[in-house]
C-alpha cells in the first residue's frame, strides 16, 4: 500500500510520461486523442476480446518476441475501452512488468481508500494517471472549458461534466474524477455528481422520448459549437439549439441535412407561438431545436443555413459540423494492424 506522498510522486511521474508520449507519438496538438492508434504507433500489437471482469492486459516484448501486446475487453462501453487502451499504453510506455487489469484497476474510484492509504501498486497508480492525462491533457481541458464559456459554477453541474466527457471520449465518472484531480472541483462535488446517472442527463437533454438506445450518447450542441468535429458513434443523438429569427421570416433548414448518414428525428421551429417567460423580448422568437441521429460510419460534414424559404439567397445564419463515426472495435487484432498484415 502506497503512502499519500508516494502516490503523489507516482502521479507526477506519470503525468510527465503522458505529456512526452503525446509529443513523441505526434498527438500533442490533437483535440481528440485516439488511444488505439497510439498503441499501434508505440509499436505494440493490440487485441480485442470479450472478457468479463477483466478490462485489459499488457505484456511487454519478450526477448525473442516481435512486439509487446495489449489486450482490451470489448465487454465494456467504448469510453472504458478507450481508457483501458490508454492505461495499458501507460504500462508499455513506462516499461512496466506484465499486468492484468481488472475493473478496480480501470474504472474510476478516486484513488484513496477509506483508510487514507493508496490501495494499488505504484505501477497501477502510474498507469491510471497516465491514461487520464493522456486522454484529457490539462491544457486541453482548460481550453475546452474556455471555448464553451463555462464558469467554475458550471463545472459543478452534471450536464456540463457529461458534455465534457463526450468531447474527450471518456466516461462520465472518469471526467468527474479528472476534474477533481485538476482542481476544478473538489471530491465531495464528485460524489454528488456521481449520484446523477448519465441516462438521466441524456433524457433531460432530449426533452422528449425519441426512442434512442440509451447506451448511446446525446450531444447538446449550439452555435458555439459551429465548426467543431464531433467524434460520435452510430446511434448517437445530436440535439442542436439554434437562435431563431422567425419573426423576420428566417428559418433554419434542418431538414435539408437528412441523408443516409444523418437522420433528422424531429425539429421544433422557433416560432412566436411558444409560451414566453417574463424575460423574453417582445417580438423575439424562442430558439429552434432539432434532434439528429448518426446512421452511418465515416466522416460526415453537415451544414444548416438560416434563410427565408422564399428567398434562399438571403442567408442570415450558418451552422457547420463534421461528424466522425468510426467502427466500434471488434474481436481480434486491431483492424488497422490486421489490414497492414494482409497487405504484406
Amino acid at each position: 500500500m502506497l503512502s499519500v506522498r508516494a502516490y503523489q510522486l507516482a502521479q507526477l511521474a506519470a503525468i510527465k510520461h503522458a505529456r512526452r508520449a503525446l509529443r513523441d507519438l505526434g498527438l500533442e496538438n490533437d483535440a481528440w486523442v485516439d488511444p488505439f492508434r497510439a498503441v499501434e504507433r508505440a509499436g505494440a500489437l493490440l487485441f480485442f476480446a470479450p472478457l468479463k471482469g477483466l478490462c485489459g492486459a499488457y505484456m511487454p516484448r519478450l526477448p525473442k518476441g516481435d512486439a509487446a501486446g495489449v489486450l482490451v475487453s470489448i465487454t465494456y462501453p467504448l469510453s472504458v475501452q478507450r481508457f483501458t487502451a490508454a492505461h495499458e499504453l501507460g504500462h508499455l510506455w513506462m516499461g512496466h512488468s506484465p499486468s492484468v487489469d481488472k475493473e478496480e484497476d480501470i474504472l474510476p474510484r478516486g484513488g484513496v481508500d477509506q483508510t487514507g492509504g493508496m490501495a494499488r501498486t505504484e505501477e497501477e497508480v502510474k498507469a491510471e494517471a497516465f491514461a487520464a492525462h493522456f486522454l484529457m491533457p490539462m491544457r486541453r481541458v482548460s481550453e475546452r472549458i474556455g471555448s464553451l464559456g463555462l464558469s467554475s459554477a458550471d463545472v459543478n453541474v452534471p450536464d456540463t461534466v457529461y458534455e465534457l466527457s463526450l468531447w474527450f471520449g471518456v466516461s462520465y465518472a472518469a471526467m468527474a474524477w479528472h476534474l477533481a484531480t485538476l482542481k476544478h472541483i473538489d471530491r465531495p462535488t464528485v460524489q454528488r455528481l456521481l449520484e446523477t446517472k448519465p441516462k438521466r442527463i441524456k433524457q433531460q437533454a432530449l426533452g422528449r422520448d425519441v426512442g434512442i438506445d440509451w447506451h448511446n450518447d446525446v450531444w447538446s450542441l449550439s452555435t458555439r459549437h459551429s465548426g467543431e468535429v464531433v467524434h460520435a458513434r452510430v446511434g448517437d443523438a445530436l440535439t442542436i439549439t439554434l437562435p431563431s429569427h422567425a419573426t423576420g421570416g428566417y428559418l433554419w433548414d434542418v431538414a435539408a441535412v437528412d441523408s443516409p448518414a444523418v437522420e433528422v428525428l424531429w425539429t421544433e421551429p422557433g416560432t412566436g407561438a411558444a409560451k414566453r417567460d417574463e424575460t423574453s423580448l417582445v417580438g423575439s422568437s424562442p430558439p429552434q431545436r432539432a434532434v439528429l441521429r448518426v446512421k452511418a460510419l465515416g466522416e460526415h460534414p453537415i451544414s444548416v443555413f438560416e434563410r427565408r424559404p422564399w428567398e434562399l439567397s438571403d442567408q442570415s445564419g450558418e451552422f457547420r459540423l463534421t461528424i466522425v463515426a468510426e467502427p466500434v472495435p471488434e474481436r481480434g487484432l486491431f483492424a488497422r494492424q490486421r489490414q497492414a498484415l494482409i497487405r504484406t
